[in-house]
């Protein structure tokens, strides 16, 4: 019983009962609803049921345009009712209402649709399903031979058996509306001529749905191997009842109304054998694509054609073990080929040397500390000779268990451990940073501020850190884009870490330019005057005070006047 302005899937969704009598009372057994119902669709507009089998319409259905129109077919198990199938029409169109009638008999489903405009808007059709097992398919679709528009044929059906019932309510063969039904009946009545089938084609004994007039086709079940007397289809794959493939056993129908050779015949391409697979000119079992694995009995040097083994040993037909800068030899009877040092690879056995070390057959296991088989990973060489790698890398990390880490304080980068060119792992130079700064385990190699960059450097705009001063010469600091500043009496010194500066003290007389000393008080000073003759020698006057402080600032005189000789003497 149909419910089709049910709510439960939203406005006029509709939905179905089953009702079981038990004696003189009746009692609903299930609600059915559509898996995807919706809005509008009214499921249940109209039902019908057949054994354990319930079929129930839903003309609204938007499934591929508006009111396009379905049908569901749902199947009982004890008291449990699930959906088998949704069944679309596969012409339909918008606003055909397909489902606007339908109705049941066994594993025959027959639905309308009353809008369909094949002769005319709203002339109407009806479909006819078939099942097997638990599938359905489109069998035919039914037209009035006189259909015109507004005639809505299919208004109304029913099947039973081999025969078909349509309404068309607004026919006018009697009268504006006056309505008419149609009666059609099924093929496959058996025949000797086409006089007996009433417009059908007599085929293989039966009454036809068509001439079956084309490559490996049928009409009796018999001869198609499965199906129904009367409908034309293809002979089942592997036969040929009427020798439409050529006598003899090298090909007959596939099942898809073409004729196909079987394995081992020979063939030029892949299409006309039923494995679809032409390989080395013969329709052959499988694709046969494995390393030295042939096909035909030339080509394996054995064995059957369309049955795929392997080449035998010393052979290589195909030339797969002799690509281009794949040096190898033969194939080895077993499907593979073994490559010659240098070649790539992934495992040992591939190689003829056994060994496969950094992806290529090597000479040796190349297993020392910093040693590769690779040119990318020694630096230099060919491929599949074991040597040391260059020194300084260390592709494998194997210095690292030797020392600490990279690192870089101070503007001191402390770099890891790393090969030495001859097979060892050895420490490596610190060096200073300048003009980057440090970063977590080596220099920065660009700049976004100035906090990446030394003191006296800063960060130009295409990411470099560039020094904005430095010395030039004994005492002259100069600044980049112009302008000096003199040091004197303090000399210039040359820094990496803090950058190049004016000294501002000093420890010693080399911290001062020539010509100038430094004093006890850390300062770069002139030297004093030498006395005179009239003062006599300092150290013959008496008094403490002179025997205390002449011979000091003697010695000072004189150490000053020596380096400022020495250094104007280097200059020159």
């Amino acid at each position: 019983m149909g419910a089709h302005y049910d709510d439960d899937k939203g406005d006029y969704s509709g939905s179905a009962y089953v009702f079981v009598r038990s004696g003189a009372t009746w009692t609903q057994q299930a609600k059915l609803l559509a898996s995807d119902g919706a809005a509008g669709d009214e499921f249940g507009d109209s039902v019908s049921l057949s054994g354990d089998t319930a079929l129930v319409s839903a003309f609204g259905d938007d499934n591929k345009s508006q009111d396009y129109g379905s049908a569901y077919v749902f199947v009982r198990s004890g008291a449990i009712w699930t959906e088998e199938a949704k069944l679309i029409a596969s012409d339909g169109a918008k606003e055909d209402r397909f489902g606007d009638s339908v109705s049941l008999s066994g594993d025959s489903a027959l639905v309308s649709a009353s809008g369909d405009d094949n002769k005319g808007q709203d002339s109407g059709s009806a479909y006819v399903f078939l099942r097997t097992g638990a599938s359905w398919a489109q069998e035919a679709k039914l037209l009035a031979s006189d259909g015109a528009a507004k005639d809505f044929f299919g208004c109304s059906v029913s099947i039973g058996g081999d025969t078909a019932l349509v309404g068309a309510r607004y026919d006018d063969d009697k009268g504006g509306d006056s309505g008419s039904a149609y009666v059609f009946r099924a093929v496959g009545q058996s025949c000797k001529n086409a006089d007996e089938c009433q417009g059908s084609p007599c085929v293989d004994g039966f009454c036809c749905n068509s001439a079956c007039n084309g490559l490996c086709e049928a009409c009796s079940a018999q001869k198609k191997g499965s199906g129904l007397d009367g409908i034309c289809g293809s002979v089942a794959a592997g036969t040929d009842p009427d020798d439409e493939c050529g006598v003899g056993p090298e090909q007959s129908c596939d099942g898809a109304g073409q004729c196909k050779k079987h394995d081992g015949a020979s063939c030029a391409k892949s299409s006309e054998c039923f494995s679809t697979l032409c390989i080395d000119d013969v329709c052959c079992k499988s694709a046969c694509d494995g390393k030295c694995e042939a096909c035909s009995t030339q080509k394996k040097g054995g064995g059957n054609d369309g049955e795929c083994a392997l080449v035998a040993a010393g052979s290589d037909p195909d030339d797969e073990c002799l690509k281009p800068g794949d040096v190898t030899q033969s194939c080895d009877g077993a499907g593979g080929c073994k490559k010659e040092g240098g070649v790539a690879c992934s495992d040992g056995s591939e190689c003829l040397s056994t060994l496969c070390v950094d992806g290529v057959c090597c000479n040796s296991a190349c297993d020392g500390p910093c040693e590769a088989c690779t040119a990318a990973k020694k630096g230099a060489g060919q491929d599949g000779e074991c040597t040391p790698v260059a020194a300084g890398t260390d592709p494998d990390k194997e210095c690292l268990e030797l020392g600490s880490p990279a690192s870089c304080s101070a503007g001191i980068a402390h770099p890891a451990p790393a090969c030495n060119g001859q097979g060892e792992c050895v420490e490596q130079r610190e060096k200073p940073c300048t003009p980057y700064a440090c970063g977590p385990t080596g220099c920065k190699t660009s700049c976004k501020s100035a906090d990446d960059c030394v003191p006296a450097s800063a960060c130009d705009k295409e990411g470099r850190c560039v020094v904005m001063v430095s010395c030039d010469g004994e005492h002259t600091l100069s600044k980049l884009g112009g302008g000096t500043t003199d040091c004197s009496p303090y000399r210039c010194v040359k820094d990496d870490v803090a950058g190049d500066r004016c000294l501002a003290s000093c420890t010693s007389g080399q911290d001062c330019v020539a010509g100038f000393v430094c004093t006890s008080a850390g300062r770069c000073e002139t030297p004093p005057p030498r006395a005179g003759p009239e003062a006599g020698c300092g150290c013959r006057i008496g008094g403490s005070r002179a025997k205390s402080s002449a011979p000091a600032w003697l010695a000072v005189a004189l150490l000053g006047l020596g380096l400022g000789r020495a250094r104007r003497a280097a200059r020159r």
